[in-house]
């Protein structure tokens, strides 16, 4: 199979994909719209007109999810209406997570009832680009093509999909920074990581692993130019402190190192229960957490740009506060980039059981989409 076949097989095999999850989700809820993917909740702070107006479904009882907070600022980018702040929960911190819903809103021209689609749309394009690059990726460390099928089907990113969340978008960009700086194009690479910043700024620590590595093979220049990957979204945080009131946000998902996940493991302890989502937090929890650990010891001799900035990822997960690490599609979603950050360059050294490790994210892709069918979207 030729490197090409490869890249359009998997790019089409990964648009089927995360487009069939869509669908499930669209065709599953009583109301059957595309809308129902944004899952409106009715707790969350005071909703924008265009929700009712549009007739968005609304999850009586429930917070929604992380994919209404991005649609709410895709109808206000440069956050000048009060009435989107008031309707987020932490406005700087979804602000910070801009370029999906700039996106949209550059294309949708100001049409609200186009926005959704279009956010939509954008995350199957991108879907497509993540299977086109992991074929690339995998291609160049001679190893089998399964394994950018595999990573391109990743709980994580099924679940962005599935609530339109900004993870793919922020992938796609750094997958192509990756490949970029693979084939020596710094400045595009560069470039291409300043975007996946800008989709979720904790894809800043790509170009800053890619820097130290630069720096530890003493070119202080091609170092720079990776680092200037962070300006932009360095800028827009600025913007924001000067537009919106109020904290950050972030440190709300951040605590000690392991803090996290011994709380909801002591949780476990103190009231055990057989049920899937403690299924799924066990089978994708633990492999996840040993494919952490084993990379880390990996960089004694493994000081790639790749390497290390997702050993950095590990490390920002490592830290996520117990509400990340409660269900297995928050702490998969806040480390999506782990698992090609961990499994490339453990195909490129051999280590197949580090990257076997990986599959166990396929449970959460099957429940994700299986949950579906048997509850109903609606759910």
């Amino acid at each position: 199979m030729t490197v090409r076949t490869r890249v359009v097989c998997t790019a089409a095999f990964a648009l089927a994909l995360h487009a069939s999850a869509v669908a499930v989700k669209t065709f599953t809820h009583p109301a059957h719209t595309i809308l129902a993917v944004f899952r409106v909740g009715d707790q969350m702070p005071p909703r924008p007109a265009f929700v009712d107006r549009e007739g968005y479904p609304i999850e009586h009882g429930g917070s929604g999810t992380d994919g209404q907070q991005y649609l709410y600022v895709a109808h206000d980018p440069l956050a000048r209406q009060p009435e989107i702040a008031r309707a987020l929960d932490e406005p700087r911190y979804r602000y910070g997570r801009i370029l999906l819903p700039a996106l949209a809103a550059a294309t949708c021209a100001g049409s609200s009832t186009c926005l959704p689609r279009a956010i939509v749309g954008y995350n199957l394009i991108f879907a497509g680009g993540i299977g086109a690059l992991l074929a690339l990726l995998v291609a160049d460390r001679q190893a089998h093509p399964g394994w950018a099928f595999a990573l391109s089907a990743s709980g994580g990113l099924i679940v962005a999909t599935d609530i339109a969340n900004v993870e793919l978008c922020a992938q796609c960009f750094a997958l192509a920074g990756v490949a970029m700086a693979s084939r020596r194009r710094t400045g595009a690479a560069a470039a291409a990581f300043a975007c996946a910043a800008l989709a979720r700024e904790s894809y800043a620590l790509v170009p800053i692993g890619f820097a130290v590595s630069s720096a530890l093979e003493r070119r202080p220049a091609r170092a720079i130019v990776y680092l200037t990957a962070c300006a932009p979204i360095a800028l827009w945080m600025l913007y924001l402190r000067a537009v919106l009131a109020g904290p950050m946000g972030v440190s709300s998902n951040l605590g000690l190192p392991f803090a996290g996940i011994a709380e909801w493991v002591a949780d476990f302890v103190r009231h055990p229960r057989a049920d899937s989502v403690s299924f799924n937090r066990f089978a994708i929890g633990i492999p996840l957490v040993a494919m952490m650990l084993r990379h880390a010891a990996s960089l004694r001799r493994d000081r790639s740009g790749l390497a290390i900035a997702a050993a950095l990822v590990s490390v920002l997960g490592l830290c996520a506060a117990a509400s990340v690490w409660r269900s297995p599609g928050g702490f998969e979603r806040s480390l999506e980039f782990a698992y090609p950050g961990i499994v490339l360059p453990a195909l490129e050294r051999r280590d197949r059981l580090t990257a076997w490790l990986s599959a166990s994210s396929l449970v959460t892709t099957i429940s994700t989409i299986g949950d579906h069918f048997v509850h109903g979207a609606a759910s």
